[in-house]
């Protein structure tokens, strides 16, 4: 991926990505994704205690 790229990727699929240097990062998500929204963050990172 390069400066100006764009990535879709398909709903409920695990993915990752490693930053090699710094940039700007922007997420969307249709809908909403509430549990970002309150900082709990996706299910999948486990119980947060």
């Amino acid at each position: 991926v390069e400066a100006g790229d764009g990535v879709y990727i398909e709903p409920n699929l695990l993915h990752s990505a490693v930053c090699l240097e710094e940039g700007e990062l922007i997420d969307t998500f249709s809908p909403v994704r509430e549990d970002f929204l309150t900082g709990e963050g996706p299910s999948y990172f486990g119980d947060k205690k």
